[in-house]
C-alpha cells in the first residue's frame, strides 16, 4: 500500500476509534448544557475532517479548565508495560478491557486543543512533548494542534509537503492531514498536483484533498470527475473525498451509486459508505435497489455493508 494512502487510512480509523474510546474514558468530565466533555469530544469528530461549531463553542465555553483537563490527558503516557501487553490485545482481547488504551484519548485531546486555537496557549508545553511521541501519528497530530494553538503560518507545511525532495515531506503531508480544512490554502497548489502525469503525485494530492477540500464546495466537480478515473486508487479517494462533504455532496450520490457495481472491490464498499454517510433516510429509496443487489456481492464486507445500509435507512424513515 502506497505511503500516502496508508498515512490516510490510518487517520481514518484513528478517529473512528477513538470516538468509541472517548466516550469510556472514565474521568471527572466537564459539562455544557447537560453534555459532557467527552460527549462534545465525539461530537467535535462526527463530522471529520469538517469542523462541528457547535462542539467547539460547547469546548470553549468551559474555558480554561477543560484546556487543563485536555492537557492532561495528552500527557498520560501508556506505561512501558502497558504498551508491550496491548500489542497482544487482539489476540487477547481482554487485555484492552483490563488495561484501557491512552492513545485515542490522546489523539482526540489534541484535536480538541487544536480547535480552541490560542485559547488553548496554556497547554503548548504538553502538545510539544507529545509532538515528540515515538509513535508518528501522535506527534503529527500534536504538531498539528501546536500549529493551531500558536498560530503558526500553515504554508510552510504545505510548501514542505510538496518539495518531494526531502525528508520532511512525509512528515509535512501527515500534519496538514489532521490540519484539514485549516489548510485550505493548499487546494489551489494540490489540485495543479492533480494535473500530473505521475499517478503516485496524483494520488497523494487528491489524498490530502479530501482532507482540506471537505469545507470548499467547489473541490465537489473535482472529485465527481474523478469517478471514472482508470486507477482504481483514484476512484476510491474521490469517493471519500465526497463522502467527507457530508451533505454538500448530495448532488453527487446518483453517479457514486453507480460505482457499487465498479469491479474494484475496494470502490464499491467506499461508494456504499458514501451511501451511508451522506443520502438521508428519506431520499434514499432511489438507490435502495443498487443495494439490495451489493447484498449479493461476492465479497463478504460488500455484503455486510449493503445489509448494514439497508437496515439503518428503512430503520429510520
Amino acid at each position: 500500500m502506497k505511503t500516502s494512502t496508508r498515512i490516510s487510512l490510518t487517520i481514518f480509523v484513528l478517529i473512528a476509534m477513538g470516538v468509541v474510546g472517548f466516550k469510556v474514558t472514565r474521568i471527572p468530565q466537564l459539562e455544557h448544557n447537560k453534555k459532557s466533555m467527552s460527549d462534545w469530544m465525539a461530537e467535535l469528530v462526527s463530522t471529520y475532517p469538517r469542523r462541528n461549531p457547535e462542539a467547539i463553542q460547547a469546548l470553549r465555553a468551559m474555558g480554561e479548565p477543560a484546556v487543563r483537563q485536555l492537557a492532561k490527558i495528552v500527557e498520560r503516557e501508556d506505561s512501558v508495560l502497558s504498551k508491550k501487553l496491548l500489542e497482544h490485545a487482539d489476540r487477547i482481547p481482554v487485555i484492552a478491557e483490563v488495561i484501557p488504551n491512552k492513545y485515542w484519548d490522546r489523539t482526540m485531546a489534541a484535536m480538541a486543543l487544536g480547535e480552541l486555537g490560542t485559547n488553548a496557549s496554556s497547554a503548548v508545553p504538553a502538545l510539544r512533548k507529545m509532538s515528540r511521541d515515538s509513535d508518528p501519528n501522535l506527534a503529527r497530530v500534536a504538531t498539528a494542534a501546536l500549529v493551531l494553538v500558536q498560530n503558526e503560518p500553515i504554508e510552510k507545511f504545505i510548501s514542505a509537503s510538496l518539495d518531494y525532495d526531502t525528508t520532511n515531506a512525509g512528515d509535512a503531508y501527515g500534519v496538514i492531514l489532521y490540519l484539514g480544512p485549516h489548510a485550505r490554502k493548499g487546494i489551489p497548489a494540490y489540485l495543479k498536483e492533480l494535473e500530473s502525469t505521475n499517478n503516485r503525485i496524483r494520488l497523494r494530492a487528491l489524498t490530502v484533498l479530501t482532507y482540506i477540500c471537505s469545507e470548499s464546495p467547489e473541490c465537489v466537480p473535482v472529485f465527481t470527475n474523478l469517478l471514472t478515473d482508470p486507477d482504481k486508487l483514484i476512484r476510491a479517494h474521490a469517493i471519500s473525498g465526497l463522502s467527507n462533504y457530508g451533505e454538500m455532496a448530495r448532488s453527487s450520490a446518483s453517479t457514486v451509486a453507480e460505482i457499487v457495481k465498479d469491479p474494484d472491490t475496494t470502490c464499491r464498499g467506499i461508494a456504499l459508505i458514501f451511501l451511508q454517510r451522506v443520502v438521508p433516510a428519506s431520499e434514499f429509496q432511489s438507490f435502495a435497489g443498487v443495494v439490495r443487489r451489493a447484498t449479493n456481492d461476492v465479497d463478504e464486507v460488500v455484503r455486510s455493508l449493503a445489509l448494514q445500509l439497508l437496515h439503518e435507512k428503512q430503520s429510520d424513515r
